[in-house]
């Protein structure tokens, strides 16, 4: 356990996936898009 350090791991890792799913959503509905740019 490292002082000052207040992150729980199980609380952490759903937040993580809850973001990451909440991006794919937003992905695969249009609603954002990856600019790529061709040279």
């Amino acid at each position: 356990e490292v002082p000052g350090s207040k992150l729980d791991p199980f609380t952490a890792s759903l937040q993580m996936g809850i973001d990451i799913l909440a991006i794919w959503l937003r992905y695969v509905l249009g609603i954002w898009t990856i600019d790529r740019k061709h040279d």
